[in-house]
């Protein structure tokens, strides 16, 4: 039985994902020559960070018996290194950087470098350093033998970047960030490195909650820990204090990256980035075409849309999509994304637009006259209707727009029109942890609904995409619950249909952990009908 998945297809795509390297990720490549790749993809948040090489101690030995020669320092750990040097020696005096009589310059140059970011990520104009960088505070104990004795006098002294950075000028930090921005951006033809990257910010990762909601959930993803250290990042309000405009996304600060050949934008400033996710993509770039996808007119559907993780891949294969999108900032950085790509798009999102038929804004490029109102909704230039659509609201809504409307409205064209407008959707995506449950009966309906209409007697599969946060001890039992689950809903249609409908959980794709203990797992559900 076939799973759908091509694993000589995923290697070769997978061997591209890790090979195909931007100038960005260039940068981060020679940081990894140097050390271990300490990379942690267990939690989402605003973005993922790339290990740049940790500052090594000490004397290993190789196979001879020879003492291997230190790795060198981190371009990152040297700026800091020599910022450190000129700047220590203007603070006054007496202060936390001397003890009595007894300078700990030396000592406190070595600290703060070793209190200094790891690993950071690049993603164009911008350097995003990790959780915590630059505001570690420490306590250590300095020891001085005193020349009356021989006993050794310890003295507490506070020790830390935020004592440091409050005791410098704005100026002075400003040097700092200027410095790492420019150590590591690349080189030019010349060899010489030009100030290419211009933002630098520390990732404090998404917080669960809203901070100005109380304890409402943080639904949107927004990455409201972000801290900005140096570049204009875009203001940090609306202009009106409510849903973003037109004119809001034009004053704000965008980055990009480019993973498995496809380039990702986003607001850094309202919008999550996920590195962790780009095996999943390209394990759904070379997922096996099925018979049914293969014919004109086939969809996938991502209820979840993002920035585009999945949609892209499915673009990329060729298909028409539909997706459904909370946050109204990641609804415009796909949009970006996609035209970057090469792809006609549209984001629906004001209330009037909402409100119309779904056919006008999916199929009004196509079916409607240039007089109609819909193409109010229709940026774009083109004849033929958008390859992705983006709906900026609840995707419980898809139920409607998808099972209801486009299904009656396919069904009202002639024979000839039809299999060009609403055909087969041949996979449904459930992207959001720590579980997407509640849209699995709206992916299941996007499936098989319709299918009593075709004409062809050729069974038509397609394919559901269930994230779920799982308990390593736990994947056995999930799995079987959710093929209790899909088995009930097979049933139920058989009968109501009085037509053959089987649906297996075929594969469970671990794709990174998530916690301690806990995996981000997809369930890949075959559905024949």
């Amino acid at each position: 039985m076939s799973t759908g998945f091509d694993l000589k297809s995923a290697a070769e795509s997978m061997g591209e994902a890790v090979a195909e390297m931007n100038q960005t990720d260039k940068i981060n490549f020679e940081a990894k020559q140097a050390g271990t790749d300490t990379r942690d993809d267990s939690t989402d948040s605003a973005v993922d960070e790339i290990a740049s090489p940790p500052l090594r101690h000490g004397r290993a030995h190789a196979k001879d018996g020879r003492p291997k020669k230190p790795k060198a320092e981190s371009k990152l750990a040297t700026v800091v290194r020599q910022w450190l040097d000129n700047v220590l020696p203007t603070l006054p005096d007496p202060s936390p950087w001397a003890v009595g009589s007894v300078s700990l310059m030396d000592r406190n140059t070595e600290t703060l470098v070793a209190q200094a970011p790891k690993r950071w990520v690049v993603y164009e104009p911008m350097v995003l350093l990790p959780t915590g960088s630059f505001s570690t505070r420490a306590e250590i104990s300095v020891s001085r033998t005193e020349t009356s004795s021989a006993r050794l006098l310890t003295s507490p002294a506070p020790l830390g970047w935020p004592d440091l950075l409050a005791a410098v000028s704005r100026e002075q930090q400003d040097q700092l960030w200027r410095g790492i921005l420019l150590a590591l951006s690349p080189k030019g033809a010349s060899g010489v490195r030009h100030a290419q990257l211009t933002h630098l910010a520390v990732n404090e990762g998404i917080p669960p909650q809203n901070v100005q909601g109380g304890d409402n959930e943080n639904i949107l993803r927004s990455p409201t820990g972000l801290r900005p250290l140096y570049g204009d990042f875009g203001p940090a309000a609306t202009l009106a204090g409510g849903p973003p405009t037109d004119a809001d996304f034009e004053r704000a600060f965008w980055v990009s990256t480019k993973q498995n050949g496809l380039y990702q934008t986003w607001a850094p400033r309202w919008s999550m980035f996920s590195r962790g996710n780009i095996k999943e993509k390209a394990r759904l770039l070379a997922w096996s075409r099925t018979a049914c996808e293969e014919t004109t007119g086939a969809w996938a559907v991502d209820l979840y849309a993002g920035i585009g993780y999945f949609v892209f891949s499915y673009a990329q294969r060729g298909l028409r999509v539909l997706g459904w999108e909370l946050n109204p900032w990641s609804a415009e950085a796909l949009r970006r994304g996609a035209v970057r790509n090469g792809w006609s798009v549209r984001v629906v999102r004001r209330d009037v637009d909402l409100a119309r038929p779904t056919a006008e804004a999916v199929f009004s490029g196509r079916y409607f006259d240039e007089g109609n109102s819909a193409k109010t909704v229709d940026k774009d230039k083109h004849d033929k209707p958008p390859v992705i659509v983006i709906f900026v609201e609840d995707n419980q809504h898809a139920a409607r727009r998808l099972s209801g409307e486009l299904q009656a409205f396919t069904a009202s064209l002639p024979a000839a029109l039809s299999a060009e407008t609403f055909g087969p959707v041949v996979h449904v995506n459930c992207g959001l942890l720590p579980t997407s449950r509640p849209t699995w009966q709206i992916a299941w309906a996007a499936i098989v609904g319709g299918a009593d209409r075709e004409t062809s007697t050729a069974p038509r599969t397609g394919w559901m995409h269930l994230h779920d946060n799982v308990g390593v001890e736990e994947l056995a039992s999930r799995q079987a619950e959710i093929q209790a689950l899909v088995t009930a809903w097979a049933g139920e249609v058989a009968e109501t249909r009085q037509c053959i409908c089987t649906a297996v959980v075929e594969h469970v794709e671990q794709v990174k952990t998530f916690a301690p203990g806990v995996w981000h797992c997809v369930f890949d559900v075959r559905i024949t009908i």
